[in-house]
């Protein structure tokens, strides 16, 4: 129904991360692959740039063709679409917008059904970044936080837990925290997690803001006073030396010394 409204809101995508001076997100053209289309067509895009609409087919069980007069572009559509096959293969199948619904009894407690199985990924890879940072972790088991739901507990080598939230997941549309409604719930559920600073908390997420958007502001007002710090889950060993400073903090204060650096 979403892909029938006469605006559609997508995050936008990343030049770097693609390889390309002037990206489309891959949910646009699958909207169209989807809405035009069965599962076992032959999808053809004639200007294929990166593989943008070639990935939206391998996304959703279609066949794809595609021209394109510059080899670096060929080679980086290729890739993209080897990684993307893999992506499917490991998720059982194509995927729709949203994802499928989960089977009865899996994904964490009060998930968005349409993407438990990618946020459920997302939790896995934030667990493992926590962990090779020094980290034990442990899931909340339905651990409630100002009435509500904790993704994770962190415990840092001196013996102190952390919350921890998840947000966003490895999904067909994942625009994480860069979409607007997504950015706010997070905020809010923080304040309540972490009793305005009153305890540990750790924002892991998908798809952050661009460095000088509005939602990266909103970001930057509110780390050390609702949150400790938002790590993005993909920024690989990046991340894990930043969540690695938070687990050698000595401070007993939750917030104050890890943000004006006396900890």
């Amino acid at each position: 129904m979403e892909a029938t409204l006469d605006v559609w809101e997508l995050a936008p995508e990343s030049a770097t991360r693609v390889g390309h001076p002037a990206p489309f997100p891959v949910e646009l053209p699958q909207r169209f692959v989807e809405l035009y289309t069965w599962q076992a067509d032959v999808v053809l895009d004639p200007f294929m740039g990166v593989g943008t609409t070639a990935v939206a087919a391998v996304r959703t069980g279609r066949h794809y063709l595609g021209y394109e007069t510059d080899a670096d572009y060929v080679d980086a559509a290729r890739r993209r679409v080897a990684s993307e096959r893999d992506s499917v293969a490991g998720a059982g199948g194509p995927v729709r917008l949203g994802g499928p619904p989960p089977a009865a009894g899996t994904g964490p407690k009060g998930a968005d059904p349409g993407v438990a199985a990618g946020a459920d990924k997302a939790v896995e890879r934030a667990a493992e970044l926590l962990r090779e940072a020094g980290f034990s972790v442990v899931a909340s088991r339905g651990r409630k936080s100002g009435g509500v739901d904790v993704t994770l507990v962190a415990t840092d080598p001196g013996g102190r837990d952390w919350l921890v939230d998840v947000v966003g997941g490895f999904t067909v549309a994942r625009p994480g925290l860069r979409r607007t409604d997504v950015l706010e719930r997070t905020l809010g559920r923080a304040a309540r997690l972490s009793g305005f600073g009153a305890q540990r908390l750790l924002v892991l997420a998908t798809d952050v803001p661009g460095r000088r958007s509005a939602g990266a502001a909103a970001l930057a007002s509110a780390r050390g006073r609702v949150f400790v710090d938002v790590v993005p889950v993909e920024a690989g060993e990046a991340a894990v030396e930043r969540l690695r400073a938070y687990a050698g903090a000595a401070s007993a204060d939750p917030i104050g010394d890890l943000i004006t650096g006396r900890g």
